[in-house]
């Protein structure tokens, strides 16, 4: 399926969000610009709720990309889902592990994220790997009706979090 680019929107952002047991936020914002104007980029933001099983906070940059849209306007206020994997025991593990110390009942949490942070690097890598995949499946059964897209940028991102969730929220556009 050939993209029409009049009606292609694409642009980066950040993503930062957190899940604490079973619920969490998580909150994008960036800017978009159609396919065959590059020069007028639209400001987006997309909060969400996350239903699932997590703990941790973590945030990062996102490619967004708009498909079959071809007045940005009329995708105000449209529900975007998704569902998402979030693996980051990232650089400032050590900061927050000896923050952690002083406290007996985090001691083996500590220990704990020592001992995975190899496994956690890896656990990125694959999480990466099926959520593109996603993605991709995602794109390539879509209709005519708009679609967004928001693609975590590898090595992009930073937090302490492990979390399976779905998201559902809604975009606005400034």
């Amino acid at each position: 399926m050939p993209f029409d680019l009049n009606k292609t929107w694409f642009g980066i952002g950040e993503k930062s969000g957190g899940m604490l047991i079973a619920a969490g936020m998580e909150y994008t914002t960036g800017m978009v610009v159609r396919g065959t104007n590059l020069e007028n980029p639209i400001g987006f933001s997309i909060a969400s709720a996350r239903l699932g099983l997590g703990l941790g906070f973590s945030g990062g940059f996102v490619a967004t990309l708009i498909f079959n849209c071809d007045n940005i306007q009329r995708m105000q206020n449209t529900e975007v889902t998704d569902w998402g994997v979030s693996i980051s025991l990232g650089g400032r593990w050590a900061e927050i592990a000896r923050a952690l110390r002083r406290s007996e009942t985090f001691v083996e949490l500590a220990r704990l994220g020592w001992r995975l942070r190899g496994v956690a690097s890896r656990g990125e890598q694959v999480r990466n790997f099926l959520h593109h995949a996603y993605n991709a499946y995602d794109i390539g059964s879509m209709n005519d009706v708009p679609k967004v897209v928001c693609m975590d940028i590898p090595m992009a991102g930073a937090g302490a979090e492990i979390a399976v969730n779905y998201s559902t929220g809604r975009i606005s556009f400034n």
